[in-house]
């Protein structure tokens, strides 16, 4: 099976009054495999949310990887100096965490109900970190999905973050800080 090549381009930053700053993220992705179609291309614009959080830089990325693993994710690629790390794409059906797929994606909706719920949608979580201060750190996490109905080969429908992924990752990345020694 192969995964899709995902390629960030930075578009712009939007910031607001506190800590939290949403920008918006090209990805062009080489849609393969259980994707889409094999060899069609897509460009698709994400936003990043991005919060700072109480904790050194390595904390964060020491932290992450258990966060995501509690979340059904596997570290794909992880770069300690450029403060980045990504999960494999991975297949969820019906709920991720605990939580209805309709919580973090926007996948559209039929007559039968939201296509989140009723279709597997494929999520590939994006993560950069870099230091702010001695204690500080700004994290900015992009999670992309896309949608494939199960029963037929049809086009897989992109998905559009709610943001409430991005939050969990970092609500469980301070939790988890509060636990570790």
């Amino acid at each position: 099976m192969r995964h899709a090549a995902l390629l960030f381009f930075i578009a712009g930053c939007a910031t607001g009054g506190g800590s939290t700053a949403t920008r918006v993220i090209t990805d062009q992705a080489v849609v393969q495999g259980e994707l889409a179609a094999v060899g069609v291309e897509m460009m698709r614009r994400h936003e990043a949310v991005t919060d700072e959080v109480s904790l050194p830089r390595d904390t964060v990325l020491q932290l992450l990887p258990g966060v995501l693993g509690d979340l059904q994710f596997v570290i794909e690629g992880s770069d300690q100096k450029a403060g980045t790390l990504t999960t494999r794409s991975s297949r969820f059906r019906g709920s991720l965490g605990g939580a209805r797929l309709s919580t973090y994606f926007s996948c559209g909706e039929s007559a039968m109900g939201r296509t989140a719920d009723r279709y597997s949608v494929i999520v590939k979580v994006t993560m950069e970190v870099q230091p702010v201060g001695d204690h500080q750190s700004r994290l900015s996490t992009v999670a992309a999905g896309s949608a494939r109905h199960d029963d037929n080969g049809g086009t897989a429908v992109i998905c559009q973050s709610t943001g409430a992924l991005e939050r969990r990752i970092r609500t469980s990345l301070m939790a988890a800080s509060l636990r570790s020694p």
